[in-house]
């Protein structure tokens, strides 16, 4: 008992000088710990609204409001296939507003946050692994939110795709910090609760020194009771309470009660200062020049495509050539008959189902013919547009890229719809003496397709460099490191 007495004067002096400085260091954080919750409520809001934009989620109609106590993390149970927009909309709208409760209506400080306060807050911050977002999560929520994020990632629209990869990296970001922050409010919260056990529950409580294990249920129970009739309103922790007792009744426990003065020991002036933050890399602009030579390479799979298609489409606008051509023109003119335009009718797989439009066929050709010629002039890297584009700024060239990419996509995907509408309607051939099948395109298309696929991951590079460079520029929770705003350009 003398050990457990000098012990427990010991502890107290080194709370009390713990108390003194860390309350003021954590005083010092609350600032910190609001504008954290406050940009990553704000930056789950805004990737909210963008699957909101893009028919991935709805809101959920019955938005109840919450009293703090209800405040706590989405179910991530299992759910059917058939419920997934509804259980993920539910789960999502629900997580954004706990988020927004927690900012407008919870006194962030140390007085404000006790443990319960600081357990739902850490299972709001970690409900989506931002960090390691997988579409093999063991976590259905996160598996389908991974799924969201690459659906519209692998879409045309690179704007948004460009986006909602910087709306994850800034809540992985977001919530890292938010943790650390967490982390320290708790590691004071637990002592507090801890200290306070000792000095008012743990007196009531008989405890059994010869046979503390066999015991141990007893005596937690034991202490649950002594919690209620001397700190009232406070809940019980039993994982902290097990602490207390192995410090008292363990064969460890004179080691663990060094190892807790030890750690209480430790001030603000004896933490290791942060290691400094190092710039990434910033971008090479020769990324995009590169993909600019790779999708310029697919001219002569354009050529020979678009070279095809004229022929199709002119077998199906009937002879052109000889007597049989003359006369079809002949009748056309003596029955007065106008040019129409030709419609194709066009369909095509994308992410989110199948996609149907009607394309204007002579429109259509001359838009590749003139894709196919810029596409020429910028094959020759010693011709004017080449040169033209090396001398752009870093800004103008990406936007170029962004724009060709885009456009030679949209080209590629009506290109093939378009020859097999084509090759469905052309008759056969019969001056020919065989079955003259239209020709197909779909070798040329795979190769064009390969020369994309390779420029866009070149743009790709180039951009994850410039958001990783933004992102160390942006002004995090108490930080704001003094670098040019641009990249060289």
């Amino acid at each position: 008992m003398e050990g457990s007495t000098e012990f427990l004067k010991q502890l107290e002096a080194a709370l009390q000088t713990r108390r003194s400085w860390r309350r003021s260091w954590l005083d010092e954080r609350a600032p910190l710990l609001k504008e954290a919750v406050r940009t990553y409520q704000q930056r789950f809001q805004a990737l909210f609204d963008l699957f909101l934009r893009k028919g991935l989620v709805r809101e959920d109609p019955y938005n109840y409001g919450q009293k703090p106590e209800d405040i706590g993390a989405p179910s991530d149970e299992p759910f059917p296939e058939t419920d997934k927009h509804d259980q993920i909309s539910f789960r999502l709208d629900s997580l954004r507003r706990h988020l927004e409760t927690v900012t407008t209506t919870w006194k962030l400080d140390i007085t404000g946050l006790d443990l319960g306060h600081l357990k739902r807050l850490s299972a709001l911050v970690r409900y989506l692994p931002w960090a390691g977002l997988s579409e093999q999560s063991q976590s259905p929520t996160a598996k389908v939110v991974a799924q969201f994020v690459n659906s519209i990632r692998m879409g045309t629209d690179r704007v948004t795709a460009v986006v909602v990869k910087d709306a994850v990296n800034q809540l992985a970001q977001s919530q890292r910090e938010l943790a650390i922050l967490v982390s320290e409010f708790a590691s004071f919260q637990r002592e507090r609760w801890k200290a306070e056990l000792r000095d008012k529950a743990l007196p009531k409580v008989p405890l059994d020194r010869q046979r503390p294990e066999a015991k141990r249920e007893e005596t937690l129970r034991a202490l649950r009771r002594a919690v209620g009739e001397t700190m009232p309103g406070s809940p019980f922790y039993p994982e902290l309470a097990g602490e207390v007792l192995d410090e008292e009744l363990s064969p460890q426990a004179e080691e663990l009660r060094n190892r807790l003065l030890e750690s209480l020991a430790h001030t603000e002036e004896s933490a290791p200062a942060p290691a400094p933050k190092r710039e990434p890399p910033r971008p090479d602009r020769n990324a995009l020049l590169d993909a600019v030579r790779l999708f310029a390479r697919s001219e002569a799979e354009m050529q020979s495509a678009l070279a095809t298609l004229t022929v199709n489409a002119e077998r199906l606008a009937g002879p052109t050539r000889g007597f049989s051509g003359f006369l079809h023109r002949l009748v056309a003119t003596l029955a007065g008959r106008r040019a129409k335009e030709r419609t194709i009718d066009v369909e095509y797989l994308e992410q989110d189902g199948t996609r149907r439009e009607t394309v204007a066929l002579a429109p259509f050709l001359e838009s590749v013919k003139r894709k196919v010629e810029l596409m020429a002039s910028l094959d020759d890297e010693s011709g004017q547009a080449f040169a033209r584009l090396d001398a752009a700024a870093d800004d103008q060239l990406l936007e170029f890229v962004e724009r060709q990419l885009s456009d030679l996509m949209v080209l590629h995907r009506r290109m093939g719809g378009v020859n097999a509408q084509l090759q469905a309607e052309t008759p056969a051939s019969r001056s020919a003496g065989r079955r003259g099948e239209a020709k197909g395109i779909r070798l040329e298309l795979s190769a064009v397709k390969n020369f994309l696929v390779k420029a866009n991951q070149r743009m790709h590079d180039y951009t994850a460099r410039l958001e990783e460079l933004q992102q160390y520029q942006r002004p995090g929770p108490g930080s704001a490191p003094d670098i040019p705003a641009k990249p060289g350009t």
